[in-house]
């Protein structure tokens, strides 16, 4: 375990002196008297103003070089512990990441505010490595606001379903976008409020929790309207452009990723288990909503209805904006098949048997959604466009926005997308 220590300070350090270079090279003389301050602090002793000065600390001595040709050697090498908090939280300051106090022996919060952007996020991560030799998982969710969850749930409630997984909490990490400040408030102080009381902290391994309107001030719509026609396409560009910022602001080293939508109420208990050990690379149950037995119908398989002539004629005067004329990709009759049709109905919804029954598709829907994060580490993305159909000439395609657009992009890459038709998902009804 002593290895695994001094290669995690190693990293730290190495860290540290990244920013130490990245500063360097914007203010040279500031980073000179920031150095020299900062051995000051640690060790209690003025260091002179050569390129590398000693001074005494703990009884030791502490090497402060200014040269910036040898300045990554010096602080992963032979600066203190203290020299080194006290050189961090300066340089942290400077670049608007703040790294608070321990929140307790067992969690701390680090805080990161962009300067350019109207973007922060807090991690909240547990104060040990983790060490399990299971699959690591990564759950993250977007969430427009306090009524994003359904009706009257609460962020709460939506926890709660996420304990009913079975695959251990230790493993899994929790990552949260929001458009209202006030909800990522209320979020937090709900996880800080209950650190003591709440197994919330203590099951998950890491929970991040992101602010980032500037994604989806451009683009407002209603509940009610959100799914009409026109407005999808500009809808869509938005969920994926919060999808993918999530994702990439969440994730560290986890080996999948499991999204859900904020109003999705309940899942069985085994499926996160169920699609892991399937070892296939893309995965979606079947979402039921009330009597609709599949609401999700951005998962299918077989052809669709492609433009015509005249209709690429529109598409090719297009000019992204909310007038563009947009083309539905419907289905073509008796060959296009989702997973209503694909219930095998001698099989019990959410048992042992359904969680062997796959069938692959050739798009995904997102309400429930389920992949390997090395696929998505390739770059393979939600993209915020048609890509079915584009062309330098045209603005974008016709078909694959968003979620149905990932598997046409993964099966390039020798990835392929699977539906358990009997593992059923349960969405909030509307």
């Amino acid at each position: 375990m002593a290895w695994r220590r001094v290669s995690i300070n190693l990293i730290l350090l190495m860290g540290v002196a990244s920013l130490f270079l990245l500063m360097y090279s914007q203010n040279p003389q500031t980073m000179r008297d920031m150095m020299a301050k900062s051995a000051e602090a640690a060790t209690g002793k003025k260091s002179e103003s050569s390129s590398t000065d000693k001074a005494s600390g703990d009884g030791k001595e502490v090497l402060v070089n200014t040269n910036p040709e040898t300045i990554y050697k010096t602080v992963t090498a032979e600066v203190t512990v203290e020299a080194t908090k006290t050189i961090t939280e300066q340089i942290t300051q400077s670049a608007n990441i703040v790294v608070s106090e321990p929140i307790s022996t067992a969690f701390s919060v680090t805080h990161f505010k962009s300067k350019k952007y109207n973007f922060e996020k807090y991690i909240i991560s547990k104060s040990r490595n983790l060490d399990s030799q299971e699959p690591s998982v990564l759950i993250v969710s977007a969430i427009a606001g306090n009524s994003a969850f359904g009706g009257p749930r609460k962020f709460e409630d939506f926890m709660k379903m996420f304990s009913k997984l079975s695959h251990n909490k230790n493993d899994i990490s929790l990552g949260f976008l929001f458009k209202s400040k006030d909800e990522l408030t209320s979020v937090m102080n709900f996880l800080l409020e209950y650190e003591n009381s709440s197994p919330i902290l203590e099951q998950y391994y890491r929970i991040t929790l992101i602010y980032a309107p500037f994604i989806e001030d451009t683009f407002t719509a209603s509940r009610g309207d959100r799914h009409n026609d026109n407005i999808q396409k500009l809808r869509r560009r938005v969920l994926s452009r919060t999808r993918n910022f999530l994702i990439n602001h969440s994730a560290a080293n986890e080996d999948y990723i499991l999204s859900f939508d904020s109003d999705v109420i309940d899942v069985p208990s085994q499926m996160l288990d169920v699609f892991i050990s399937s070892d296939k690379d893309i995965i979606v149950p079947r979402v039921r909503m009330g009597d609709n037995q599949d609401y999700d119908l951005n998962t299918w398989a077989g052809p669709r209805v492609k433009p015509n002539a005249a209709e690429f004629e529109k598409l090719n005067a297009n000019k992204n904006d909310e007038n563009d004329f947009v083309f539905i990709p419907n289905r073509v009759p008796g060959k296009t098949r989702f997973l209503s049709d694909m219930i095998d109905k001698k099989i019990a919804d959410n048992s042992e048997e359904a969680g062997h029954y796959a069938v692959e598709v050739n798009s995904v829907g997102g309400a429930v959604l389920f992949f390997k994060t090395e696929i998505f580490r390739q770059g393979v993305i939600f993209p915020p466009f048609y890509v079915i159909g584009a062309e330098w000439e045209r603005v974008e395609g016709y078909d694959g926005i968003e979620t149905e657009g990932i598997c046409y992009q993964a099966k390039v890459l020798g990835y392929s997308c699977f539906a358990f038709p009997n593992i059923v998902a349960s969405h909030y009804v509307e």
